[in-house]
């Protein structure tokens, strides 16, 4: 493999960590503030993917990369405005220890 084909392959595995991490949001707070970027990192991630040698991997990683995308889709999908509200609420709660605000 070439140097360039390598940093690629590199880029693809640590971006598909990243994505795999986010899902860990009840285990560590890293995992919400990776949840942010689950649009991103999956559009990168596959991009890369495709730099992966083809082998066991790359259907690896492409089944992960598939698995991801559906679950992302079902959350993001349009809601039906008749049958139900159309408002999404979105929460963050910050924690400043230390902090007199």
């Amino acid at each position: 493999m070439t140097m360039i084909r390598k940093f690629l392959s590199l880029a693809a595995l640590l971006s598909m960590t990243a994505l795999a991490l986010s899902f860990t949001g009840r285990l560590h707070p890293l995992g919400d503030s990776l949840a942010v970027f689950r649009p991103p990192l999956l559009g990168i991630s596959f991009l890369l993917a495709f730099a992966l040698p083809r082998s066991r991997l790359f259907i690896g990683a492409l089944g992960f990369l598939i698995l991801n995308a559906v679950s992302m889709g079902i959350y993001y999908k349009p809601q039906n405005l008749e049958g139900g509200s159309a408002l999404k609420i979105y929460q963050k709660n910050l924690y400043f220890k230390g902090f007199n605000i």
